[in-house]
């Protein structure tokens, strides 16, 4: 299971046993395409810890998670329209 965090600086993409992680910088990396996690631990740390606030200490687990084969649904373009 994996779980997204996102405000006006960055966004986290994590595991939600914190084994895999990305982390973005929206303001020089508005893309998504540029992962920061390893360089920036702290900033993952604080992210994660809203996180766990957010959800009250209760993150699910799974077992049998492969974050790397998960598609970057976060880049592609929406289909949706708010055209009639």
């Amino acid at each position: 299971m994996c779980t997204l965090y996102k405000d006006d600086n960055y966004a986290l993409i994590t595991s939600n046993n914190r084994k895999y992680q990305k982390l973005y910088d929206l303001r020089n990396n508005p893309e998504w395409n540029m992962n920061i996690a390893n360089e920036n631990p702290e900033t993952c740390d604080d992210a994660f810890e809203k996180i766990k606030l957010d959800a009250k200490g209760y993150l699910p687990l799974v077992s049998r998670f492969e974050f790397e084969s998960l598609k970057d649904w976060y880049l592609q373009k929406s289909t949706f329209s708010d055209k009639g």
